[in-house]
């Protein structure tokens, strides 16, 4: 696995998203990196969110939502992102989505 994206990440673009519950979901990328609780700052309660430096300056950042069992994923440079590099940190299909996760 990449090593942890440590600064901002500037807009990421959605490459995809899935419904997973969160016990599956650490199998797959570990603990998250950052939990966010105050529910003043989120749309849907709890979010857990988790981002890899995949090629220099390209973050692969997630984004799980408790509320929703929902995750969304993107990236700071889609155009950098391979579905093999998908596959290693999600294993399972997912629905393609697109627009700005964050920014």
């Amino acid at each position: 696995m990449d090593k942890k994206w440590e600064r901002q990440t500037g807009p990421v673009t959605c490459i995809g998203q899935l419904e997973v519950d969160l016990e599956t979901l650490v199998t797959y990328l570990g603990e998250p990196h950052y939990i966010e609780t105050d529910p003043s700052c989120t749309a849907s309660g709890i979010e857990h969110y988790w981002g890899f430096e995949v090629a220099e300056d390209v973050v692969l950042a997630f984004r799980y939502a408790d509320a929703k069992s929902n995750l969304v994923f993107g990236s700071n440079n889609i155009a950098l992102v391979t579905e093999e590099k998908i596959e290693n940190y999600i294993p399972v299909k997912y629905q393609p989505s697109s627009g700005i996760i964050w920014s």
